[in-house]
């Protein structure tokens, strides 16, 4: 899983993703993940939209069922 943030201006759409091994790391494995404060885009200072998603694994072809 990863925790991915993308900026909700229009014009901007600034896409982040962060390592959620090292969020677990640096904040605890009891953090939750609604306890994140909001987040503003760095390239344009807009609210980011943050969600939670599912990677595959990289040895895994065609779709996960």
């Amino acid at each position: 899983m990863a925790l991915e943030a993308y900026c909700q201006n229009a014009a901007c759409r600034r896409f982040s993703v962060f390592d959620l091994d090292q969020l677990i790391a640096a904040l605890g494995p009891d953090y939750l993940v609604s306890d994140i404060p909001p987040l503003d885009c760095e390239a344009c200072g807009s609210p980011m939209e943050i969600k939670l998603a599912l990677v595959p694994p990289e040895d895994v072809e065609g779709p996960l069922e």
